[in-house]
């Protein structure tokens, strides 16, 4: 069952035991939106390789990895961002760089992160999940390998780029490399399981069989929607943003790669009408957005450096965090755009950054209208815990 339109706008007690009964929320008039309370969060480390902070979709927790530890904080609901659990990490769930490690809609459990393993380092990942109230991880998509796929090792399946359709469903990418290794070719298909278990199901069998053609994948908020980015340096015709409504055979391309860049993360605004398209850079990101109805592509900022990037958790509006490491007296701050190409507003002012490294997923813009951004300069090695309101 798809419980991601109902939990997207309610408030979900510490753990779930209790959830409140609620239907969508209406839409929201972000151009008056302002920062009604902003809280310090002390001595949460942040934004660098293994150290993370993850806030639940709903807002009311947050998953903090400092390397060696992870610690289930509540912010409101037993007191002030006091510590429900923390348990050492270990080999098993140890995720690395958590930047797609991704709350699931009921804000139940996370999935593991494959980008860093799997896209970059070319080793095996599976499609886990983790629970953040035992610190436990399940492997959903076992193969019995575990190693390197360079030097011509195979055959195995590489399932990389996890995202939810629903809490109990979870999309992904599989590259199935066979004897020999990725150099003679690999089949690429969109694969779907179950959070309960059971065998993977085939979505959709990508028609090429080459080298590791996508690298970015997300699903829309009502999970009925799949966008990626074929990479094809030889085939310019080919490569580039596609869209493929789940249950059809035919996709369509809404962006050719010649005008987007190679991004390393896409996410759909929560009413499906924009896509989010986020490459890193040398100082920041190549933050774009895609309007899927006339193809339009528009930068998140003209000017800025932008390091981080939200969307409203309805509608289409866009925060963002913008830094300059040259201008000490304004380096930079949260911005709000009410729709994407409209006038940014600055909410609150100062070095921010986003609390996962390195920007190429959104940041966490929750149902409750909070968000946590992380301190730069003399407050590195904290935390803001936004409050946005009207």
């Amino acid at each position: 069952m798809d419980m991601r339109p109902t939990l997207r706008n309610c408030s979900v007690a510490v753990l779930g035991i209790v959830a409140a009964l609620c239907g969508p929320a209406a839409a929201q008039d972000y151009a008056k939106y302002r920062v009604l309370d902003a809280k310090v969060i002390k001595d949460m480390w942040t934004s660098a390789g293994q150290k993370a902070a993850l806030l639940s979709p709903d807002g009311s927790r947050v998953l903090h990895l400092n390397g060696r530890e992870f610690c289930l904080l509540a912010p409101a609901q037993i007191g002030p961002w006091a510590k429900i659990a923390c348990a050492q990490s270990t080999p098993e769930n140890r995720p690395g760089e958590a930047a797609d490690m991704f709350w699931s809609p009921a804000g139940s459990q996370l999935l593991m992160p494959t980008y860093r393993n799997g896209l970059e380092a070319f080793r095996d990942t599976d499609i886990r999940l983790f629970d953040p109230t035992t610190f436990a991880v399940r492997n959903l998509t076992e193969d019995n390998f575990d190693d390197s796929f360079l030097g011509g090792k195979g055959p195995a399946n590489l399932d990389v780029l996890g995202h939810w359709i629903d809490s109990d469903t979870v999309v992904f990418i599989r590259y199935a490399i066979p004897e020999g290794g990725f150099k003679q070719g690999v089949s690429t298909s969109l694969m779907t399981v179950g959070v309960g278990g059971g065998d993977p199901h085939l979505a959709f069998e990508f028609a090429s069989k080459s080298r590791f053609r996508i690298w970015a994948m997300t699903a829309s908020a009502d999970g009925k929607q799949i966008a990626y980015s074929v990479a094809d340096k030889d085939n310019a015709d080919k490569a580039g943003i596609y869209l493929l409504k789940l249950g059809e055979a035919t996709p369509k391309r809404v962006a050719a790669m010649s005008d987007t860049g190679q991004p390393s993360g896409l996410a759909f605004s929560a009413d499906g009408k924009f896509l989010l398209l986020l490459g890193r850079t040398v100082d920041g990101l190549d933050a774009k957005v895609v309007d899927l109805a006339s193809g339009e592509i528009m930068p998140v900022d003209r000017v800025q450096n932008v390091v981080g990037v939200a969307w409203s958790p309805s509608g289409s509006a866009l925060a963002y965090i913008t830094y300059d490491r040259t201008n000490a007296d304004m380096p930079g701050g949260l911005f709000l755009a009410e729709a994407p190409g409209k006038p940014a507003r600055l909410l609150i002012g100062g070095g921010f950054f986003p609390t996962v490294c390195c920007g190429q997923q959104p940041l966490t813009w929750a149902s409750n209208d909070t968000m946590i951004i992380a301190q730069l300069g003399d407050k590195i090695g904290s935390v803001l815990f936004v409050k946005l309101g009207q």
